[in-house]
């Protein structure tokens, strides 16, 4: 949860017309309010979702300014941390390249026993399918591991 806000009732002024509420963002003896972000104002003011989202804005831009970040959104952030899914075959490849690895480093039982905790006892990587891509990516990790 990013803020948790109470929305004060302003009434209405002299012709009757209702006042918008003000948003409180920080914690008074009356109720809790808070954020995750560290530099955003306390109160608004006039409580619209173009003045919420200014603040948030705002918030960030000192964050950047105070703290030497730069701040991205959601979709940058996204893009920056895409998932490649490898094939069957290049997952194959790097297993083998690992495998190869180990054995020269007389770590070969150890990799024979974390294939066999994956694909069984007596079983290797040749005996996997491509229907099994997610069981090499263990498989993976747990040699990388």
């Amino acid at each position: 949860m990013d803020i948790i806000a109470y929305a004060g009732v302003n009434g209405v002024d002299e012709n009757g017309k209702e006042i918008k509420s003000s948003l409180f963002m920080t914690n008074t003896k009356k109720y809790h309010a808070g954020s995750r972000f560290d530099y955003l104002t306390g109160y608004l003011k006039e409580f619209t979702a173009e003045n919420l989202q200014e603040a948030i804005k705002e918030a960030v831009r000192l964050q950047e300014e105070h703290e030497g970040i730069k701040a991205v959104d959601y979709q940058t952030q996204a893009e920056t941390h895409k998932v490649v899914e490898r094939t069957y075959e290049e997952l194959k490849e790097e297993i083998k390249s690992i495998a190869e690895a180990m054995f020269e480093n007389d770590q070969g039982a150890e990799y024979k026993r974390i294939v066999e905790e994956h694909v069984g006892k007596g079983k290797g990587v040749q005996d996997t399918t491509p229907s099994q891509r997610q069981l090499l990516e263990l498989i993976l990790v747990d040699l990388k591991a």
